[in-house]
């Protein structure tokens, strides 16, 4: 450079500076415009996943109720269940007992039977004896109708 004039090699030098920063500048801009696009679609997608987030908490709280519901009704259950145990114990407890009543009772029918026919045996000799002897009486009082005779 001399005096203030600029020559014409530096002249297209800077003129090629400057459309090289332009051409930079633009596609800066044109980076920025993409970049501005990809954070906008990306602000779109972090709400979506936000908003899906959100519903998976929903749906975990949801979840998790019934669980608690669930669990509850288990319980009842269970309870129920410990119940019906103690019942069916109880109960069995009460066969048991009347078995044993019943076993009880069938011995004293056989024994009151046993008894019963000893003492219908019993009753039938003697019922034999007393009408052999009722026989023999006869007998007797009628030899001693006939012995005394018609006349007497």
């Amino acid at each position: 450079m001399s005096n203030g004039v600029v020559s014409r090699d530096e002249f297209e030098t800077v003129k090629q500076l400057l459309a090289s920063a332009a051409s930079y500048a633009e596609s800066a801009n044109r980076q920025s415009d993409r970049n501005t696009a990809l954070i906008a679609d990306n602000s779109q997608n972090i709400a979506a996943l936000s908003a899906g987030i959100s519903e998976l908490k929903a749906s975990q709280d949801r979840t998790q109720q019934q669980l608690d519901l669930l669990g509850e009704r288990q319980d009842r259950t269970q309870q129920q269940l410990d119940a019906l145990s103690e019942r069916q114990a109880s109960s069995q407890q009460q066969i048991e007992a009347l078995g044993e009543q019943q076993r009880s009772t069938q011995r004293q029918l056989e024994s009151f039977i046993f008894e019963s026919q000893r003492l219908m045996s019993g009753h039938a000799e003697r019922i034999q004896k007393l009408e052999g002897i009722s026989e023999r009486l006869e007998g007797i009082l009628s030899y001693l109708v006939r012995k005394e005779g018609p006349g007497e």
